[in-house]
């Protein structure tokens, strides 16, 4: 279901007709009704998909996907961070299915993977290096976060049209400009983009924290978060919320509800962390491949 365009898509492609197998290939990602069809008759064992896909797989078609896609040996995941109770979702869902997230990218593709029926106990973890490819934070703070480098044979030689690269160093270490940790055993979990990280008077916090906890939030069905700038603060929270149908019709609504996410996220995070500014919408803009449009939610907010 993948663009061909997209490394993760073709990769596959490429290693399935490699290994003497047949590739199924559809027009659309959001073509589920076809999807579903596919996996229950056409014999299809393994399945690629972005965490957006099987969101709404699991929102909408929980049942008829856990029917039809049970022959499926294997899942790969890839393209966005994966919501720890999604994989729990597609666990119980699927017992009978391997299911992989793969981290790489265009310019050093599947550096780490991470098999969650063999590691219960690191569903939040995006993965461990994969056989030669070596890992380490660059740079960590306090905490041990730090920007995720990647070093080995997957690596790119460098960008058309330039005779360095600008990311890669001379050690031969690529900067992904991604944030993340890594603990004792080799796991690195992705907290975000660099670029993305949101400075409150100085204190660093990344979006995919925020919007995790909001989004578990009842009455919450979808959830972005940014920066926005502040005269006071340098940059400031705010979020961009989906809430599930009929949950709010007034302004009066609106704003118990956003008072009720705020005490919500007070149990689990720091108050510099609690978005100052709410924006309800019909749907979080993301691209194709599911990740957020983020510059257009800073300008809804800041419209407001």
């Amino acid at each position: 279901c993948l663009p061909l365009s997209f490394t993760f898509g073709l990769g596959h492609v490429h290693a399935q007709l490699l290994l003497g197998g047949q590739a199924h290939l559809f027009a659309s990602m959001r073509d589920n009704p076809s999807i579903l069809h596919a996996l229950a008759t056409d014999g299809i064992t393994g399945f690629l998909a972005s965490p957006g896909m099987l969101k709404v797989m699991v929102q909408q078609h929980r049942e008829e996907f856990s029917l039809k896609a049970k022959g499926l040996s294997y899942l790969v995941i890839n393209c966005t961070p994966m919501p720890v109770e999604l994989t729990e979702k597609l666990l119980n869902i699927l017992p009978d299915t391997r299911i992989y997230m793969y981290y790489g990218m265009t310019e050093a593709s599947r550096s780490a993977y991470n098999f969650y029926n063999q590691n219960l106990d690191k569903l939040a973890c995006t993965g461990r290096a994969t056989k030669g490819i070596s890992l380490k934070i660059d740079n960590p703070n306090s905490e041990g976060e730090g920007e995720i480098c990647i070093k080995g044979p997957n690596l790119m030689l460098g960008y058309w049209g330039e005779e360095e690269s600008s990311c890669i160093d001379r050690e031969g270490w690529l900067h992904t400009g991604d944030q993340g940790v890594m603990d004792e055993d080799g796991f690195i979990t992705v907290k975000g983009r660099v670029k993305e990280q949101i400075s409150v008077d100085g204190m660093k916090c990344q979006p995919l924290e925020i919007e995790s906890v909001i989004s578990r939030y009842e009455g919450v069905e979808d959830a972005a978060v940014v920066a926005i700038p502040s005269e006071y603060t340098y940059q400031t929270v705010g979020a961009a919320v989906v809430t599930k149908p009929k949950m709010v019709s007034s302004e009066e609504e609106k704003q118990l509800f956003v008072e009720r996410v705020k005490e919500h996220c007070l149990k689990s995070l720091e108050m510099f962390k609690i978005p100052t500014k709410f924006v309800f919408v019909d749907s979080i803009p993301r691209t194709e491949l599911g990740k957020i449009k983020r510059l257009e939610i800073q300008q809804m907010l800041m419209q407001q």
